[in-house]
């Protein structure tokens, strides 16, 4: 689709389905997903492994086709490639031969920004980051954490106004996982950002979001949508500890396990308050700039 609009409003996936073919048959991933996101909102996405969540975040990005249903974006079809998204994967996959700067910059550079005003908008991150003292590290020099803020850093830079997190925090140890949600919080809650954020981990998914959105195991559909009401601004520490937090999550783990052991209708609902390998390297930046057509 062409930017007709300066600003990300909406994105709506309207009875939307997918399926791959393997050894000569169909395989059905998706199942008539229904599922809206509006500005500024920040969505997490749980459920169980291999139930499609990845798959649904290609399809938001434009990067596949749905064979059932349509993508919207601000009221219009996708197509081509989402020129809103800024798309940030699991692994870190920074380039090992660039330094942290270098790395940094490679969305940018991409998108064809100048190298000077590049560079500079990448200093100014790396200290809102808190990575200054680091710009000449090599990436392989980093920590886990580290090396996760240099990706998401990289992702924020292209400026775009709706990021898709596909479980960034997953292979980090607890403590760090733990920081590095409170940073995204605290980052969040200064540009608020539309964010759409994919988890395995229901403590994650309730800390995190406004709506939790719970999938099915595949062919997935949305098996409920769990309203979050903590308030803004978060600490992790004390939404962790809240009795809410606790009821919510009890409630999520027996729809999820409910659901592993029998069929259910995709109707419910739930309330509540309270070191990269080269070729990833260079997918992933481009997918960060949401490059293509």
């Amino acid at each position: 689709m062409s930017r007709s609009s300066d600003r990300f409003e909406t994105l709506a996936l309207k009875g939307v389905g997918h399926q791959f073919r393997a050894g000569g048959e169909l395989v059905p991933t998706i199942a008539g997903v229904d599922l809206e996101v509006g500005r500024s909102e920040f969505v997490t996405v749980v459920g169980p492994s291999g139930c499609g969540k990845s798959t649904l975040f290609n399809l938001a990005a434009g990067l596949l086709r749905p064979t059932a249903g349509q993508v919207k974006v601000n009221g219009e079809p996708l197509e081509g490639t989402n020129p809103y998204v800024a798309y940030m994967f699991q692994q870190a996959a920074l380039l090992e031969w660039r330094d942290v700067l270098g790395n940094v910059v490679l969305g940018q550079e991409f998108l064809g920004m100048p190298k000077g005003e590049a560079r500079a908008a990448a200093m100014e991150g790396l200290a809102e980051f808190g990575l200054s003292g680091f710009e000449r590290r090599r990436a392989w020099e980093l920590s886990g954490g580290m090396r996760q803020r240099v990706a998401l850093l990289r992702t924020y830079l292209t400026q775009r106004e709706l990021l898709l997190l596909d479980e960034p925090f997953g292979a980090l140890d607890a403590l760090t996982r733990l920081q590095m949600q409170q940073f995204l919080l605290d980052r969040w809650q200064r540009d608020q950002r539309t964010v759409i954020f994919i988890t395995h981990d229901v403590d994650e998914a309730l800390l995190l979001g406004d709506r939790v959105i719970v999938l099915a195991p595949r062919p997935t559909y949305v098996l409920a949508t769990v309203e979050v009401g903590f308030e803004r601004p978060r600490n992790a520490e004390e939404v962790l500890r809240a009795p809410e937090f606790t009821e919510l999550k009890t409630q999520m783990l027996e729809m999820l396990v409910v659901d592993s052991e029998s069929e259910v209708e995709p109707d419910g609902s739930a309330n509540g308050s309270g070191p990269g390998r080269p070729a990833e390297a260079e997918r992933s930046a481009r997918q960060d700039a949401g490059s293509g057509e």
